[in-house]
């Protein structure tokens, strides 16, 4: 599993509680801005690195046109 968010420390909170109850390495963190094509663009590099795969993304972001 890949947790993302602008913020990395919200991140890695997550990540740490996703691996202390499932175990090390079921969870990452990739901060990304999904206003940055750069940063989605390593957010989707980084996991296929990783886990050589997207098996399923659930997108709960929304971006601010201003």
């Amino acid at each position: 599993m890949v947790i993302s968010s602008r913020k990395a420390e919200a991140c890695d909170e997550v990540t740490k509680a996703i691996n202390a109850a499932h175990g090390a390495g079921r969870a990452i963190s990739i901060p990304a801005n999904i206003s940055s094509k750069e940063d989605l663009q390593r957010l989707v590099d980084e996991t296929n690195r990783q886990f050589g795969r997207i098996d399923i993304l659930v997108c709960n972001a929304a971006s601010n046109p201003y």
